[in-house]
């Protein structure tokens, strides 16, 4: 599993510069930072409500537009991810645009024992879960930073959307499946990466799939009350399905404006 890991890191290394220095998905949320604009999700700003003051660890931060969006907002942020270049720019960022906040390299799994008890939040959105090949050891190590009290605030792409549709077309044309049941990670060749397909690059990356059940199953294990789970829908003009027509028997049919669930959030809070 660590040679798993090493691997994503190095890709994360990679992916970074593309969505940096290319015209990635990124480019939109990075202009409307350096023109002064928050790049948080309204859902997140809804449901994490007011963090004036509140010691804030956002886990797998990337290069930190968010975590300082936070942090303009009167948190005191500090953002971790693994990748180095990742950290490097959100530290650039933050000296361009005088914004208070503390940026660490570090593994999700590996955090500094002096984490221990010293958030009043914990935060992670954005496709994490994915990148976790042991979600109760994610879990524990969460409810290990937060203060009696605290919460941890979580929003993330719907596990059933990831496996209702193919994953991805790889760089040799083969379509790659997330299977929501496997214990095994889902290995993809992939060409560029996720908000920069064009590139020229490519690489081997693994992703995990974790169930609902799995992930609300893990947080309460971890010791944390789950205050609400909420899901977002993703509206599809046509949708195909197969409805049963008679024993034995099914028929295609396309279903028009079809919902399916698309995000979900959650928090969950350390029990004082």
């Amino acid at each position: 599993m660590d040679d798993l890991i090493k691997n994503n890191r190095q890709v994360w290394e990679d992916w970074t510069r593309l969505h940096l220095e290319t015209d990635s998905d990124y480019q939109e949320a990075i202009k409307a930072f350096e023109a002064g604009e928050s790049t948080l999700s309204p859902i997140d700003l809804e449901e994490v409500g007011d963090v004036q003051d509140k010691a804030f660890l956002h886990l797998m931060c990337h290069f930190g537009l968010d975590s300082l969006s936070w942090a303009k907002r009167g948190a005191r942020v500090t953002g971790v991810d693994f990748s180095m270049n990742s950290i490097t720019a959100a530290r650039d960022f933050a000296k361009k645009h005088n914004i208070s906040a503390e940026f660490l390299c570090a593994d999700v799994y590996e955090l500094p024992e002096n984490f221990s008890g010293q958030f009043d939040l914990v935060y992670a959105e954005g496709g994490v879960l994915a990148w976790l090949p042991d979600l109760g050891e994610f879990t524990r190590i969460v409810a290990r930073c937060l203060k009696p009290g605290g919460f941890f605030y979580l929003r993330d792409s719907h596990p059933f959307r990831r496996v209702i549709f193919p994953a991805v077309v790889d760089r040799n044309g083969d379509i790659q499946y997330y299977r929501y049941f496997s214990k095994e990670p889902t290995c993809i060749d992939m060409a560029g990466s996720y908000a920069q397909p064009n590139a020229d690059s490519s690489h081997k990356v693994y992703f995990w799939v974790h169930s609902i059940g799995e992930i609300i199953t893990e947080l309460s294990s971890a010791g944390l009350h789950i205050e609400f789970l909420h899901e977002f829908p993703k509206v599809y003009e046509t949708f195909p399905t197969n409805i049963r027509t008679q024993p034995g028997k099914f028929e295609q049919h396309i279903l028009k404006n079809w919902s399916i669930p698309n995000i979900f959030s959650l928090r969950a809070k350390l029990t004082e």
